[in-house]
């Protein structure tokens, strides 16, 4: 099997991250699988173990990364303080 450049681990872990995010809105981090995620992002499990120890870890880099990029359309899981404050 051939090595992948730096880069192209790089996008493929930018891949991964992506599938994950719009896997886990369509089926709720609960209902979704490393394989769902695989699928999503068009490569192996194996290569989701690569780069992720488990689903956690993917979990934590995805949910870090959303909160640096900040999405359009993406909503906040919880009410800001703001927001409960209004209440």
């Amino acid at each position: 099997m051939a090595r992948k450049t730096r880069e192209g681990a790089a996008a493929t872990r930018e891949a991964l991250l992506d599938a994950a995010e719009t896997v886990f809105r369509t089926k709720g981090v609960a209902q979704a699988t490393l394989a769902d995620v695989a699928h999503a992002a068009g490569v192996t499990r194996g290569a989701v173990y690569w780069h992720f120890t488990d689903k956690d870890a993917l979990i934590h880099l995805q949910s870090e990364r959303t909160k640096t990029t900040e999405p359009s359309g993406m909503r906040p899981c919880f009410p800001s303080h703001a927001a409960m404050s209004a209440t």
